[in-house]
């Protein structure tokens, strides 16, 4: 195996059983957490997914910027060095701010002060930690990643079972989260061995003029993926947005899932679209793909794993599953089309089209959850596609790269189509025959359509001859 499959593979064996496994343990939780208790634990990660991407800075983009340009080692660690002070020194400067935000939503939300307090601990190490992931995976230091990942995740796991079975709350799942991210920034701090180094207002600048507007469109985004749990929450009923909770966490599954490839190309991207564009449009497309072939795949098993491990009153989630899917597709598939707009420093461009994206999803949840919940998420969907549209057509305007439109187009149609159409189909034979045959069906309409082009263009080369 070489390289790049090794360390993607390694990247994906830790991120299944770190993060993978708390999707595993879903039967374990909902067994101990009402549905109402497990609706406040989603307001609470929520919100902190909103304030961890203010808090972080998005320095580790800076990191991957500024640092990722140079060729010398030594030059990379003095550029890390730099980030990670700054990314401390704010992290100490938020503590207060972050307890002033959260503590006053206890009381109105009827939450524990000590959950708000679990939660601002968590936030406040989020930046050191992203710069120190970042780090080892710009080096290429793949077994220590794992084996600290892997190592949390035993720490957090074990806490977790053995405080749910002695006191079912919620402050057990957010003690056990808090515990493992110390545990894994100290780690990463020994191997990466970074130290405080003073750096000039105008390295911060820069630093920062970068970052800021990935942050505000992290902050935006949060209209897209965090707003709608708010909105459930206050339209519906708690015990409705714990069934979105459900849908959305296999959602976030895909999101997992194509993580590998995404933590072993996006450090290196830049440096391979100054080096060979076609070489960075094939394996944009080879993720485009790979992003396909994992939705198809958990929209047909997890409505299995639904059925059979979670507790009757859950099993709505999958008629949510398939919409809710493809909207994390869209996601994946902005993540790796943006490569133009960031290779030229158009993040300001970003932030505009999330800003219009958060303000329309926003809009459309409150106007259609007194509908359904099904027809709020739809109308998400045809934002998050309409997003995708701008995102690839502004990206090629920056930087061109020779992608097969027309190739692209039928691949996200075809899947869009299976994962929309999956709820139909409730027999466990046909899911499971579905779980093999739709993979198979898309590898080779993809392998079909090269060598249609492949000859196309051999025809073309003749005739000019």
């Amino acid at each position: 195996m070489n390289k790049p499959l090794a360390s993607i593979a390694a990247y994906g064996i830790s991120l299944v059983l770190t993060r993978g496994i708390t999707l595993f343990m879903l039967p374990f939780i909902t067994h101990y957490l009402t549905p109402t208790e497990l609706g406040k634990l989603e307001l609470l990660a929520s919100f902190g997914a909103l304030l961890g991407v203010a808090v972080s800075l998005c320095l580790h983009e800076s990191l991957y910027r500024y640092a990722g340009v140079h060729t010398c080692q030594r030059k990379q660690f003095i550029v890390a060095n730099r980030i990670m002070s700054l990314s401390c020194l704010f992290a100490v400067l938020a503590i207060v701010p972050i307890i002033g935000i959260l503590l006053p939503l206890a009381t109105q939300l009827d939450i524990d002060t000590r959950s708000i307090l679990l939660v601002c601990g968590n936030l406040v190490l989020t930046g050191p930690l992203m710069i120190s992931t970042a780090w080892l995976r710009m080096q290429d230091k793949v077994i220590p990643f794992a084996l600290v990942s892997i190592g949390a995740t035993v720490i957090q796991v074990v806490i977790i079972v053995v405080s749910l079975m002695s006191s079912a709350t919620i402050n057990a799942i957010l003690s056990a989260s808090l515990i493992a991210t110390l545990f894994q920034l100290t780690a990463f701090q020994s191997i990466n061995g970074f130290f405080w180094r003073r750096f000039r207002v105008t390295q911060c600048k820069r630093y920062l003029t970068y970052a800021l507007p990935l942050v505000l469109s992290g902050v935006v985004a949060f209209g897209v993926n965090g707003a709608e749990k708010w909105v459930l929450a206050l339209g519906a009923s708690v015990e409705q947005l714990a069934l979105y909770a459900i849908a959305a966490k296999f959602a976030l599954a895909l999101c997992l899932l194509i993580q590998p490839f995404g933590m072993w190309w996006m450090p290196k991207r830049f440096a391979c679209l100054k080096a060979d564009r076609q070489q960075t449009t094939n394996t944009t497309e080879l993720g485009l793909l790979f992003a396909c072939l994992l939705a198809i795949g958990l929209c047909f098993s997890v409505p299995i794993f639904i059925e059979y491990a979670l507790d009757d009153q859950y099993h709505s989630a999958n008629q949510l599953l398939g919409v809710v899917l493809l909207i994390a597709l869209c996601k994946e598939f902005g993540e790796l089309l943006n490569l133009g707009l960031l290779a030229q420093k158009r993040t300001q461009w970003l932030l505009m089209i999330n800003i219009a994206t958060a303000l329309s999803s926003i809009l459309l949840a409150l106007l259609l959850i007194n509908i359904s919940t099904l027809a709020m998420l739809y109308g998400m969907l045809a934002v998050a596609v309409a997003r995708l549209c701008v995102v690839g057509y502004l990206s090629q305007r920056c930087v061109r790269l020779p992608y097969r439109t027309v190739y692209l187009v039928c691949l996200f149609t075809f899947t869009a189509a299976l994962l929309l159409t999956s709820p139909q189909v409730d027999s466990l034979f046909w899911r499971l025959s579905l779980i093999l045959l739709a993979p198979v069906c898309l590898i080779l309409f993809a392998q079909q359509f090269r060598s249609l082009r492949d000859d196309i263009g051999l025809s073309i080369n003749k005739g000019s001859h």
